[in-house]
């Protein structure tokens, strides 16, 4: 059976990993709240741009271009918004990749802590092993949807049509590359067996 030092010494881990999930959430969050706002305002472009949407105030001197201008700006100031969230995010997947192989070198560290011992399953305490993989798995589907993520970023542009960034938006909204209720499923086996031992 794995030693209590090393097991609450990855409970410390999943812990952390667990916040990390709790930050890459908000800025799921914050990213989908901003591909709306960049939507709504390229569906908005090409009236801006047909001077019969004016109406009469079209005859006045520059509106259409000083509204469009400002449109465009907003815009830009959007994308490089979401290019910081996508920064924000990268942040946490390296953080993720950190805890997870900090895990690893814990072990590999451990000379007691052979195959067998690392595969053995104490009740409700999952093998070290199983530990390790969690951790790498959580890792790894951030890791992927980042990469997601920063390729349907890239297509925000200032042609995209509503339709495109409908799509971009619901792709982004999927978070295809993780499975949330499995990454839940690994943050509460670990935490469980803490709550378990207290009592």
């Amino acid at each position: 059976m794995a030693s209590g030092r090393v097991l609450e010494k990855l409970r410390q881990l999943y812990a952390k990993m667990d916040a990390e999930v709790k930050r890459w959430a908000a800025l799921q969050d914050r990213g989908m709240s901003l591909l709306r706002t960049v939507t709504n305002i390229i569906s908005r472009i090409p009236a801006l741009e047909d001077p019969g949407s004016y109406g009469v105030l079209a005859a006045l001197p520059n509106l259409p271009t000083l509204l469009l201008s400002k449109q465009l700006q907003a815009l830009d100031e959007l994308i490089v918004q979401l290019q910081d969230c996508l920064d924000d995010a990268q942040a946490v997947t390296d953080s993720m990749a950190r805890h997870a192989q900090q895990a690893q070198r814990l072990v590999q560290h451990d000379r007691s802590l052979t195959p067998a011992v690392c595969a053995v399953v104490a009740g409700p305490v999952p093998s070290i092993t199983q530990c390790l993989r969690g951790l790498a798995e959580i890792s790894r589907m951030h890791a992927d949807e980042l990469l997601l993520k920063s390729a349907l970023v890239f297509e925000v542009r200032y042609d995209s049509s509503e339709a495109d960034m409908q799509q971009v938006a619901a792709l982004y909204a999927a978070q295809l590359h993780i499975d949330g209720g499995h990454v839940r499923d690994l943050l509460h086996v670990v935490a469980a067996t803490e709550e378990r031992r207290r009592l």
